[in-house]
């Protein structure tokens, strides 16, 4: 079975733009989000499925970053792809792919853990085990 990819279309809006005419960055940090909630969400782990089902506080970003090859402005219509780059014990690290009429203009990343409150420190929170059945259904 092949790995889940995330796919949508986004249409630059004014609003989305900076005084310059180009897309303001932290919009596509904005979309990236948008692109792992769709990716989880349609392997049936919404966050909160994903809260009930192992009993943790959510999965939040602990690292991001970005590298921009095109600037992208109003009117653009630009493809996003989305998926799980590579796990470790306690987190994965997405990977977030926007093109503009077939060449990239940003590749994008997030790190994310799972996060629960720590039985042995009341009060505090630690990273856990990702689940081993939600990694199977986002390995493919």
């Amino acid at each position: 079975m092949a790995q889940p990819v995330f796919r949508t279309e986004i249409l630059v809006g004014w609003g989305d733009c900076d005084p310059l005419g180009i897309v303001y960055y932290p919009n596509y940090f904005s979309w990236f989000d948008d692109g792992t909630h769709g990716l989880l969400g349609g392997a049936g782990f919404s966050q909160r499925q994903i809260i009930e089902r192992f009993g943790v506080l959510g999965t939040p970003l602990v690292d991001a970053g970005a590298k921009f090859r095109q600037p992208s402005s109003y009117g653009d219509v630009l493809q996003l792809e989305t998926r799980v780059e590579t796990w470790s014990s306690k987190s994965f690290r997405m990977a977030h792919l926007l093109s503009r009429n077939g060449a990239p203009a940003v590749e994008g990343w997030e790190i994310r853990v799972f996060l629960a409150e720590d039985p042995e420190q009341p009060g505090r929170r630690r990273a856990v085990a990702v689940p081993a059945a939600f990694r199977a259904a986002l390995e493919g």
